[in-house]
């Protein structure tokens, strides 16, 4: 397994989005971008060896409609060059409920995706788990405060 970058798993119905150490190797020349100044949101410009997806959380994710507009609140699409890429609009640290959220134009979950992504463990940060039975069912889009990341390039 090559070196992780976000990892997706699910908590109660929801998706959990975790960056890990997101400051790292931050460059838009290294392929990855998470939130920051003049950016909304994060992508991760290849996904194999770098995502990983829990099978809880790709069900939920196959469960979010594409959406008309170039952004949403997800995003997983084939790059030109064959990879993938996979965005999130909103906090580094997403919580995302399925049943609400639309996904970009180009997105399209399906079961060769996970090929080009690791299957991991659904072990949700505790973290997250204790932002969400916080809320107590209230909406909720983020586990963890983070003001983001300035880019090396």
């Amino acid at each position: 397994m090559s070196e992780l970058k976000v990892k997706v798993t699910a908590y109660k119905g929801l998706i959990v989005i975790e960056p890990i150490e997101p400051e790292r190797g931050a460059s838009t020349k290294k392929g990855w971008v998470p939130i920051g100044p003049g950016r909304l949101g994060s992508v991760l410009c290849k996904t194999k060896g770098q995502l990983g997806v829990s099978r809880e959380a790709f069900n939920l994710l196959r469960q979010v409609p594409r959406g008309t507009d170039c952004i949403g609140d997800l995003g997983w699409w084939e790059c030109g060059d064959g990879s993938h890429a996979f965005s999130w609009f909103g906090s580094a640290y997403r919580v995302i409920n399925p049943s609400k959220a639309i996904g970009d134009r180009e997105y399209k979950v399906s079961p060769a995706l996970l090929r080009d992504c690791e299957t991991i463990l659904n072990e949700v940060p505790d973290e997250a788990k204790a932002a969400i039975d916080g809320a107590k069912g209230k909406p909720i889009y983020c586990w963890k405060d983070h003001d983001g990341i300035n880019l090396e390039d």
